[in-house]
């Protein structure tokens, strides 16, 4: 199954669906994305859900971080029968620089999401890109993994056995 943008998905969606997949376009902007237009309380036998999105951090003056996480929990709380959750998050930085305060730039917004969500199988991918220097993707991604393996609500829905984190570089 092709993954559909928003402007698509209830073009073709009926009421047996059972399986979607929803991606956020990479040149899509805050101010088209942050408020995703629909819900998924009419999908009553949707049973897995995979969902890709660009997560930005940028340095200006302060740091500034984008996220679809808020508009993504409103969204998975109105699906009444999901069963598989699948996320790949692309985490992106503008430059090679350390995130200040981790935990609550990249975990407590996503903590929320996978506690909002009834899911029995979440299934988190993440990989982290930093713009204007490749080669520290890896310490990016080691940041984003540092502050996950940090982070107690985390930890918990892992030992619960809700939980499965990759990573990819």
């Amino acid at each position: 199954m092709r993954p559909i943008s928003y402007s698509e998905i209830f073009h073709s969606i009926s009421g047996t669906v059972r399986q979607i997949s929803i991606f956020q376009d990479d040149d899509s902007r805050f101010e088209q994305s942050k408020n995703i237009p629909f819900t998924l309380s009419s999908l009553t036998r949707l049973e897995h859900l995979t969902i890709c999105a660009n997560l930005h951090f940028a340095f200006l003056d302060e740091i500034w971080s984008y996220s679809v996480i808020p508009s993504l929990t409103d969204l998975i709380k109105t699906a009444p029968s999901l069963k598989h959750l699948k996320l790949a998050f692309k985490f992106g930085l503008n430059v090679n620089a350390h995130i200040p305060k981790p935990l609550e730039y990249i975990c407590f917004t996503l903590v929320g999401l996978l506690t909002e969500c009834r899911a029995t199988s979440i299934s988190l991918c993440i990989s982290a890109i930093c713009d204007r220097d490749r080669g520290f993707d890896a310490i990016f991604l080691e940041m984003v993994l540092s502050a996950m393996t940090g982070c107690a609500g985390l930890n918990q829905l892992v030992g619960q056995g809700v939980l499965v984190i990759t990573a990819t570089p």
